[in-house]
């Protein structure tokens, strides 16, 4: 496997201006076990201001702690100064950087040994703190004593257990107990917590990662009433057992996560708390709601209030739970266009309405009945039964 040949013009570019350049981080993990990187992260002896000085076109990401983006061949390309750092005073940041000419000194400040390899453009490893052992052992381990790296960054317990279930890695003791002593996440925003989040909950072992959470007790952090929940579950492998088989949808996983909240509300609830986008407290929670219906009613209601996704995400519940009963039936009609869903549908409109004597705030209430009465028997969605239904509405008004 080789790098990229952009990847390899942009490091010979910045060699050729007199600095060194490597390649670091998750995508020389990737690199090292065969997998193709999703993005490309660099460090060098240069300043910020040096690398603009190279490139035509930058971004001042985060010049304050030597960050910038370079776009290279159209592509981002984020690329920081050997540094390091003292002191992390909140938890998330360092107070202050200073710049350093030696790239041991950068990989040092680094979080765990399989992030702190440097590949050079000739794809000579530069490995000072036996990563490449953990990476053949598969095994995420803390540069130094993992207590002191938590101490400087807290997100860094969540991003071991991320690590651990996308790869499908072991967790070094020190970091397990370091964690359990102290798993809290105070200080760090939720914004972050959700990535590494949904990072974990979309990888392969999203089920142990669930599991992984609530054992080091960083689920209390995050969801607090569900960490309360399993705690007092009797049979704790039988809900991890339920999140085995989920397909790797992120909203039908968050939702069999969250089930055992056992209401929507609650779970809408937790999902704000963590400042999800909206588009995932809509599926999650509509979801829940289709997983509460009892009767045909209730489905209505709930059909005339979603949209094509909605009702996908449905079906998807179904099949999960390999459910085919009389309301996936229903579901599975409205997508198709079988049934009408909106008053839209109807295969009549407002001008109709007030020709047959209807006043026009009679016929918003009019037409929500007909579609009630049209999604129960689609075969009555026509101008003619229509017709004959408001006919019967006007005379018992």
């Amino acid at each position: 496997m080789n790098l990229p040949s952009d990847v390899v013009e942009f490091m010979t570019t910045i060699e050729e201006s007199g600095y060194q350049c490597y390649l670091v981080g998750g995508a020389v993990r990737d690199f090292l076990s065969d997998k193709k990187p999703k993005d490309y992260d660099f460090t060098t002896n240069a300043t910020p201001e040096q690398v603009e000085e190279i490139f035509e076109k930058t971004i001042r990401t985060g010049i304050e702690f030597g960050t910038i983006t370079v776009i290279f061949k159209g592509k981002p390309y984020e690329i920081t100064t050997f540094r390091l750092e003292h002191r992390y005073s909140d938890g998330r940041r360092p107070d202050r950087v200073f710049y350093s000419d030696s790239l041991k000194e950068d990989l040092s400040r680094r979080d765990f040994t399989i992030n702190a390899i440097a590949l050079d453009k000739d794809q000579n490893v530069h490995d000072f703190f036996n990563g490449q052992i953990d990476l053949q052992n598969k095994v995420v381990r803390a540069i130094g004593r993992a207590k002191v790296r938590f101490k400087e960054d807290k997100l860094r317990k969540m991003r071991a257990v991320r690590i651990a279930c996308e790869n499908g890695y072991d967790i070094d003791q020190d970091i397990k107990s370091a964690i359990k002593v102290d798993p809290s996440l105070e200080g760090v925003s939720m914004e972050r917590i959700s990535i590494e989040l949904i990072r974990i909950i979309q990888s392969h072992q999203y089920a142990r990662g669930v599991r992984l959470l609530f054992t080091y007790d960083l689920l209390m952090e995050i969801f607090p009433c569900l960490y309360e929940i399993i705690l007092n579950m009797e049979n704790k492998k039988k809900y991890y057992d339920t999140l085995k088989p989920a397909q790797r949808d992120l909203y039908l996983r968050f939702y069999l996560m969250l089930k055992p909240l056992n209401n929507t509300e609650a779970i809408e609830k937790a999902l704000r708390r963590l400042k999800v986008k909206k588009k995932i407290i809509r599926y999650v929670t509509m979801m829940s709601e289709y997983d509460r219906i009892e009767d045909i009613e209730s489905l209505i209601a709930l059909v005339t209030k979603a949209k094509e996704e909605d009702l996908e995400k449905m079906l998807l519940l179904d099949e999960y739970k390999r459910k085919n009963d009389e309301c996936t039936g229903f579901v599975k009609d409205c997508r198709e266009g079988k049934r009408a869903m909106k008053v839209t549908d109807l295969e009549i409109n407002g001008k109709i309405a007030q020709e047959m004597g209807l006043q026009r705030e009679e016929i918003g209430r009019a037409f929500e009945q007909l579609l009630k009465r049209t999604m129960k028997n689609p075969q009555q969605n026509n101008e003619e039964d229509l017709r004959k239904m408001l006919e019967e509405m006007t005379r018992n008004s």
